[in-house]
């Protein structure tokens, strides 16, 4: 796992190092930007998962939920989002509408907290967000764009630091043979050979 913070922005990194997993080498990256109510989680599955299920329960209020029940629960949605909400209390989650995703049933009945939201992703990349408050169509597709092109922009920043602090590390006694050798060990993202 890495954590990142800083820039009004929390990111988490989180691979799955399980031996043996058919999701080994899957990768969730979690954005939280102080300026949107949505977190944006983005999945990398590995070549060997041609593609995944999967499930969340919301539960809006989950202290009310737990102390009063179910009843006050609906199921508003839309195209693009699925939510739950209770007594004026929503959340949802939403699907870009350019990825290979799509909404699908349940695995099983609804538990008493809360209700199952679930999506098949045939795509290896894809993204989805977790948010609150209204939200609609329109307001979705936005903040799903919004949430990506900012996670690209951090995910760029990150690359150029890191290819920044290789050409960097150049002792102060180095020939240009000693560059040369180090400077043929630096990996360079894909479509940037320097």
């Amino acid at each position: 796992m890495r954590l990142h913070g800083g820039d009004g922005v929390v990111r988490v990194e989180l691979v799955n190092v399980q031996a043996g997993s058919p999701l080994h080498g899957l990768r969730k990256r979690i954005v939280l930007d102080n300026t949107s109510p949505a977190l944006l989680v983005a999945y990398d599955l590995p070549p060997s998962a041609p593609g995944i299920s999967v499930q969340s329960c919301l539960s809006p209020d989950y202290y009310a939920l737990l102390r009063h029940g179910a009843a006050g629960l609906q199921r508003p949605g839309g195209r693009t989002w699925r939510g739950a909400s209770n007594h004026g209390t929503e959340v949802w989650m939403a699907l870009a509408d350019d990825e290979d995703t799509a909404w699908s049933a349940p695995a099983g009945p609804d538990p008493g907290h809360g209700m199952l939201v679930q999506l098949r992703a045939e795509a290896r990349l894809f993204h989805l967000l977790i948010g609150v408050g209204d939200i609609d169509d329109e307001t979705a597709v936005q903040a799903m764009q919004t949430g990506r092109n900012r996670l690209a922009a951090l995910t760029a920043r990150d690359v150029n630091a890191r290819d920044l602090t290789a050409h960097d590390e150049t002792p102060d006694d180095e020939t240009p043979d000693d560059a040369t050798r180090r400077n043929a060990r630096v990996r360079h993202p894909v479509g940037d050979r320097g």
